[in-house]
């Protein structure tokens, strides 16, 4: 392969090197769309799945009644307000 690329003028060289690009470029743009497409994918799995589980949490909270208030609440043996 060296060869004959030694034995051409430097005209054919860089006649070749031209030819070369747009293949090149078509390689590059082949790759480049299917990293775009993966990438794809991945953010719909994002969306779909982790996204959709915290809505479902989100709204879990929301129906599940409240606690009361830590202050609210009497214990027993303790008394509610100090006396003095």
């Amino acid at each position: 392969m060296h060869a004959s690329i030694n034995r051409l003028g430097i005209r054919s060289k860089l006649s070749s090197r031209i030819a070369d690009r747009p293949g090149l470029l078509a390689v590059l743009t082949v790759t480049a769309y299917g990293g775009m497409r993966r990438q794809q994918a991945a953010l719909q799995d994002i969306y779909q799945v982790r996204f959709a589980t915290y809505q479902r949490t989100v709204d879990i909270r929301r129906t599940r009644p409240r606690p009361m208030p830590a202050s609210t609440v009497c214990y027993p043996g303790r008394r509610r307000f100090s006396q003095r």
